[in-house]
């Protein structure tokens, strides 16, 4: 492979950078399929409705934008039930630094509003509540709740980055503070 009178210097350089790159190689192509996106092994999520207590089965879409992610919150539904799963954009985009003003202002699980909207045919209520995550002090997620005639679904805005599983634990101290789906529904 290398020619006998060449400079022994000159072969162990060029040893050490063949074995480099082939190190710098390695090193990508594991970075590459090991690569594990931040997906989401939740537990179920137990929501309050007029016929008793169900589950719910969650799903995170992870590719955030900016600030913002989005967590569903899907009903485990009848086997005529269809998966809406739509991009909501923050009615009022904020930074953190301005959440974090914000939130000052108000006290853990406040409701600082509510709304209307009509998304694919389906009428939404939603309401903007204050609940706190660990990586944020206290941050401002709009909640969705959506009814068609045989799913229920519940789309979080988060925006910040944070663990989702105390989001999970808030938005259930939430609904149950709220008893959203207590009496009827809506």
């Amino acid at each position: 492979m290398f020619p006998q009178d060449e400079n022994p210097i000159a072969r162990l350089a060029a040893i050490v950078g063949i074995s480099i790159m082939l190190a710098v190689l390695g090193i990508t192509l594991f970075g590459i399929f090991t690569n594990s996106t931040n997906t989401f092994e939740s537990p179920y999520l137990r929501l309050n409705y007029p016929d008793g207590w169900r589950e719910m089965n969650t799903d995170l879409i992870t590719d955030c934008e900016d600030i913002e992610c989005i967590l569903v919150l899907q009903q485990i539904a009848p086997p005529n039930a269809t998966l809406m799963i739509s991009r909501l954009q923050m009615l009022e985009r904020q930074t953190p630094e301005q959440l974090a003003l914000r939130s000052q202002e108000l006290q853990q699980g406040e409701v600082i509003g509510t709304f209307d909207l009509t998304l694919a045919g389906q009428s939404a209520f939603g309401l903007d509540v204050l609940v706190s995550g660990r990586r944020c002090d206290t941050i401002i997620r709009q909640i969705y709740a959506i009814r068609d005639t045989t799913a229920y679904q519940i789309l979080v805005i988060v925006p910040c980055q944070d663990d989702f599983a105390s989001i999970l634990g808030a938005v259930q101290d939430m609904l149950d503070s709220l008893q959203l789906f207590s009496g009827q529904a809506i």
